[in-house]
């Protein structure tokens, strides 16, 4: 995070509020107004994180002087507002016109330019990644996910928020010279640890059927080629599907015990 006042103390309101909670969603629309306010009046809005330059940078001066090492590197980029550094729209604009875009209230044409910032941004993250690519060696193994998707216009939504749908839930995972693959037919972000520890790790699968995503007091079960949320079952094209096993497992889904399953499944075993 940027060490900015601002960025500190809308990280530590954050961090005291429970995502999701109606106080979170009235900070957040507090936080936006502001924001709004400074565009509006010139004020130089700045990233409340750091660029991936730096991030890469950091690792790189860090990890030189070891033959061994472990590193996570978490990049923020792509990120509301999209604005990349070689955009030809200014950050100010760029966030005028993504909240409008979020909000629900824009034109056509301000869709069209969120779509193409966004679409910058990637490409601008992809351009920097070749830094660490041509740091790191060869035979690293480097496994590379992502931690939700987002909405660009589907359904009239954009960003992300606490819908458990593919497009926030399916993300990327690619792997290179790693042996301990998942082979199941879904692979879940909790998986990942196993991956690095070379044996299933707490509640890391190899061989996994179902996965389960929660959000508060949201809960979702996705299969290879289905899933089930609050909204009813569903292909990932959107059809209605109907599924006795899919519903067992929702409904024996606990989206508040730390083993995300409820006692129910013991019965039904």
């Amino acid at each position: 995070p940027s060490s900015t006042s601002s960025a500190n103390w809308k990280s530590r309101v954050g961090n005291l509020l429970e995502p999701g909670s109606f106080k979170h969603k009235t900070a957040i629309k507090l936080w936006s107004k502001a924001q709004k306010i400074k565009t509006k009046i010139g004020h130089n809005i700045q990233r409340d994180y750091k660029s991936a330059e730096s991030v890469i940078s950091e690792f790189k001066s860090q990890s030189k002087n070891y033959d061994e090492w472990f590193s996570w590197l978490h990049f923020m980029e792509p990120h509301h507002p999209y604005n990349a550094p070689n955009s030809d729209i200014s950050r100010q604009k760029a966030k005028e016109i993504s909240r409008n875009v979020i909000s629900g209230n824009y034109t056509s044409e301000e869709e069209e330019i969120v779509e193409e910032l966004y679409k910058n941004e990637v490409m601008w993250l992809d351009s920097i990644l070749d830094n660490l690519w041509e740091f790191i060696s060869e035979d690293t193994e480097v496994i590379f996910c992502a931690d939700h998707g987002e909405y660009l216009g589907e359904n009239d939504k954009w960003g992300h928020g606490e819908d458990l749908v593919p497009e926030l839930v399916k993300v990327p995972l690619g792997y290179k010279n790693v042996e301990n693959r998942p082979v199941g037919n879904v692979v879940s972000l909790i998986d990942v640890p196993s991956v690095i520890y070379g044996e299933e790790y707490k509640n890391g699968l190899f061989d996994r059927d179902v996965a389960y995503a929660t959000v508060n007091d949201k809960k979702a079960v996705f299969m290879n080629d289905k899933y089930m949320n609050e909204n009813g079952s569903f292909d990932y094209n959107g059809n209605v599907v109907k599924n006795k096993k899919l519903k067992r497992l929702y409904n024996n889904f606990s989206s508040r015990s730390p083993s995300r399953i409820s006692e129910g499944v013991e019965d039904d075993l």
